[in-house]
């Protein structure tokens, strides 16, 4: 997770630190940042990953099938709210 938000989620996913083979406390979010920093030179957030993204043509398509199978999911649910407040 080479951005900010992958930094944010490391003491959630790791603790606050972490013990190396000395026995020493080491920060996680330090380690998150100085890995980030070493391997893109500074700290991306996402708007900074999405703004470099080239949209692919696959990107742009919406079958027509796929937009029947949403709107009948939609369809689907409503119904089942329906039923369900009876």
């Amino acid at each position: 997770m080479e951005r900010r938000a992958g930094i944010d989620e490391c003491p959630a996913r790791f603790g606050t630190t972490i013990v190396n083979s000395g026995g020493r406390h080491l920060p996680v979010r330090e380690i998150g940042e100085q890995h980030v920093t070493e391997d893109c030179g500074w700290i991306p957030s996402v708007c900074d990953w999405l703004r470099h993204i080239e949209p692919q043509p696959w990107m742009r398509r919406v079958s027509m099938k796929s937009k029947e199978l949403v709107d009948g999911d939609v369809q689907q649910s409503a119904r089942l709210a329906i039923d369900t407040a009876k």
